[in-house]
């Protein structure tokens, strides 16, 4: 890009966001291939792009900073409807229609547009403040500057780095486990991404039954091939959900499995016949671009009937927090997840909680009496929510394997057909590249400046954090082995923290990390430099030592002891501290800063 002007990087990032996709845009296709002139002046579902104080002129840079303040980069254009040049000021580029659409901000959050670019995962932010200054600056043609989207400011903490919209998105491009979270939390882009995803599978059914990457194809290998009531029950199902995630993810790469736990207060123990909003027939939001929500299945019940005098029988043995938890304390595995084919025989996870979920989403419906998809082995993948029933089954498991190291089913050697997976494969979700969370936020840095602090903007705690007894826990990801050696202090919801903050007392501290450093370099240029991407197919060396790597810190207590004191929002800060208690302003490099809460 060294000969490049910087709308044509604006250009390179709409490109790459938009992939190999066919975008309609109101019959604009790839306007990013516009000349320059006919791109600012684009107005798409009546709504300015660019507005029309803020485009400049071709081929000038205008004043920096002009949506922001009265005199700014267009002040003919500020002008036009006043004799003072100052007044009215021009819009702020953060309005613009562009940012809007690349947000997912309304109009576009799905209530009436769907996110640019349409189907695909969001832009990253450090790309949108590029284009977010790029448009107050004028929408100027000068020459690309890689550093003009870098934010000292953030690099300094005296500015807060925003939070990624779609933190499996960021995982996926660093190359680390996504998360599948709680259906309730996730967020308009998630829940738009997977409605895109089922929306697909069903589209090449409905073209080709019989296609091997549509949806009857999968949701018929449960029917004819499903393990129930023996050991293989959990681990067949682990096989199937992560094949077909796969499947969606060659969609969408940062789409996952949400799981569905029944046990929230919101689903009311089964006794109004709830389900999750986001799968019913009309939902509340997100519908924007689908005439019919493709996570609804018409032959289903509850959630379907409104009024039905059936909805108060459903609850008949739906499954509670203390069910769970009288699982979860059992302590073997034949009565937790079955018996071989010598003591072939149910276990309490699969013989109470999975089957009551599926009676209880596969009663009669109305008349006709007919029987829902869920109510049978055959027919049960048919219905959506089945996978969200199923991923909280297998998390459950996840958990239960916390506590159980080395409880394993007997013949870990069968095959689990039709996948090429052996039992023993399936018993750690972290060589499948997952993880369970109840909800996740991921702020990347965004700057290859050294960082001197860290601060991420606010996030909300989950509901019932202290009731239902969830784990939190912040993480700093991606740091770079520093020449110098150093601390790392992270702290909740104490944005003026810096090197001189006491630790000791402090109900804001959640922890430090002692940074090792690898000292100056005696090798050839670059000797020392991180590595690069992955290595070749057959490359055998070991891990290089200069491997960045993820740093963990246990939040629990930190935020227990706030959301007892009224929070209910946290702010992540980090600092770096040198071992006399200094501001470390040179060595402190990383990808991101996350917190999970864990059920």
């Amino acid at each position: 890009m060294s000969d490049a002007t910087r709308y044509q990087h604006v250009q390179e990032i709409l490109r790459n966001a938009a992939g190999s996709s066919e975008p309609n845009h109101q019959g604009h296709g790839a306007f990013w291939d516009l000349p320059r002139d006919q791109f600012v002046e684009l107005t798409i579902y009546g709504i300015e792009l660019i507005p029309k104080a803020l485009r400049g002129s071709s081929g000038a840079a205008a004043a920096k900073g002009g949506g922001d303040h009265c005199c700014g980069s267009d002040t003919k254009a500020a002008s036009a409807s006043s004799t003072d040049p100052c007044a009215p000021a021009p819009p702020s580029a953060k309005t613009a229609g562009l940012i809007k659409a690349l947000r997912g901000e309304a109009p576009f959050d799905g209530s009436h547009f769907p996110r640019m670019p349409m189907g695909q995962p969001p832009v990253a932010d450090g790309d949108i403040a590029y284009i977010e200054q790029w448009i107050a600056d004028g929408c100027p043609e000068e020459a690309y500057q890689p550093e003009a989207a870098v934010s000292v400011a953030r690099a300094t903490g005296a500015e807060s780095f925003p939070r990624h919209p779609q933190p499996n998105s960021y995982f996926h491009e660093t190359g680390q486990k996504k998360v599948r979270k709680n259906i309730e939390n996730l967020g308009p882009d998630e829940l738009y991404a997977l409605r895109c995803v089922f929306a697909k599978l069903q589209e090449r059914s409905a073209n080709n039954p019989f296609d091997q990457t549509g949806y009857t194809y999968w949701a018929n290998i449960h029917g004819f091939g499903c393990q129930h009531g023996w050991e293989q029950f959990l681990t067949w199902h682990r096989a199937y959900m992560y094949e077909f995630e796969k499947l969606l993810q060659d969609i969408i790469p940062a789409v996952t499995l949400p799981y569905w736990d029944w046990t929230m207060p919101i689903y009311k123990n089964g006794t109004t016949g709830e389900i999750p909003d986001a799968f019913k027939e009309k939902p509340a939001a997100g519908m924007s671009g689908f005439s019919v929500n493709p996570l609804w299945d018409p032959l289903r019940f509850p959630g379907q009937y409104k009024g039905s005098t059936m909805a108060g029988l459903t609850h008949h043995h739906y499954p509670l927090k203390e069910d769970v938890d009288e699982i979860l304390a059992i302590d073997n595995w034949l009565d937790f997840g079955g018996g071989p084919q010598s003591n072939q025989a149910f276990g309490a996870l699969s013989m109470n909680p999975h089957n009551a979920i599926h009676i209880y989403c596969g009663w009669e419906s109305a008349p006709p009496q007919r029987q829902s998809d869920m109510f049978n082995n055959l027919s049960a993948a048919r219905d959506p929510i089945f996978w969200i029933h199923h991923t909280n089954i297998d998390r459950i498991w996840a958990l239960w394997q916390r506590s159980n190291q080395g409880a394993v089913p007997d013949d870990l050697d069968d095959v689990l057909a039709p996948f090429r997976y052996r039992v023993r494969d399936t018993l750690n979700i972290d060589n499948f590249g997952y993880m369970y969370a109840n909800d996740a936020h991921v702020w990347p840095s965004t700057t290859r400046s050294p960082i001197a602090k860290f601060n991420a903007d606010g996030t909300p705690v989950p509901d019932q954090f202290l009731e239902r007894n969830m784990r939190a826990v912040v993480k700093v990801h991606g740091v770079e082995r520093p020449e110098t050696s150093f601390y790392i202090h992270v702290f909740l919801n104490q944005p003026g923290a810096d090197a001189q903050t006491p630790t000791e007392g402090n109900p804001n501290f959640v922890g430090h990390a002692s940074i090792f450093g690898h000292g100056q370099c005696v090798g050839l240029p670059g000797h020392c430099d991180p590595p690069g991407g992955p290595r070749g197919a057959f490359d055998l060396r070991g891990r290089d030592h200069m491997t960045p790597q993820n740093l963990p810190f246990r939040a629990t207590k930190t935020v227990q002891r706030l959301v007892r004191d009224g929070a209910t929002s946290l702010q992540v800060t980090v600092v770096p501290v040198t071992p006399s208690g200094e501001a470390v302003t040179e060595h402190f490099r990383f990808q991101a800063v996350s917190i999970e809460f864990h059920d």
